[in-house]
């Protein structure tokens, strides 16, 4: 972990020493939790975007041809062949 100091006002001090007494936790754990529900909150860490530049103009067009007959599969996190369509 990274230390940090922070300024509380008295009053926000003094609730924060209170709760930490009444849950047995540390003042530091739920700072931590504060923060964290802060930056969760606020979609901070959510990928963005384009999430990076390859600098090919090309590249989705040649993407989309390379998976072509392939379908995700349960969950989405990976690729399998498709099973080609039986006609009549």
């Amino acid at each position: 972990m990274v230390s940090l100091s922070v300024s509380l006002p008295e009053d926000l001090k003094a609730d924060l020493e209170r709760l930490a007494q009444e849950e047995g936790r540390s003042e530091s754990e739920l700072i931590v939790e504060g923060v964290r529900f802060v930056v969760t909150s606020h979609g901070a860490g959510a990928p963005r975007i384009p999430l990076f530049r390859s600098g090919d103009p090309t590249l989705a067009e040649r993407d989309a041809a390379e998976f072509r007959g392939y379908t995700p599969s349960e969950g989405g996190l990976s690729w399998k062949r498709a099973e080609p369509t039986k006609r009549s």
